[in-house]
């Protein structure tokens, strides 16, 4: 099973499209602005580890197209931000 996350987004949406017809998903998304035919859609917060541990059950590929959201920019930054090389 494939783990579709940020499924509410036109880009997973057309991807849902392409890879429903071969392989079992699900859809992964704070709210779906309409339904999704032929996966199975559930409603949760990646931030909530209970939901993840939940939602990881069976699955064996991840595709995450959620964005992050941090409590501050302070801890978008750090995320997003690569570490410095080493100096020699």
């Amino acid at each position: 099973m494939i783990l579709l996350t940020g499924a509410n987004h036109s880009l997973a949406r057309l991807l849902l499209a392409s890879l429903s017809k071969d392989q079992p998903i699900r859809a992964v998304d704070i709210a779906f602005d309409a339904p999704l035919n032929a996966v199975e859609a559930r409603t949760g917060d990646l931030r909530d580890q209970a939901f993840v541990d939940a939602i990881v059950d069976g699955v064996d590929t991840v595709i995450h197209l959620s964005p992050i959201v941090a409590a501050s920019a302070t801890t978008a930054t750090r995320w997003i931000t690569p570490p410095a090389a080493p100096t020699s």
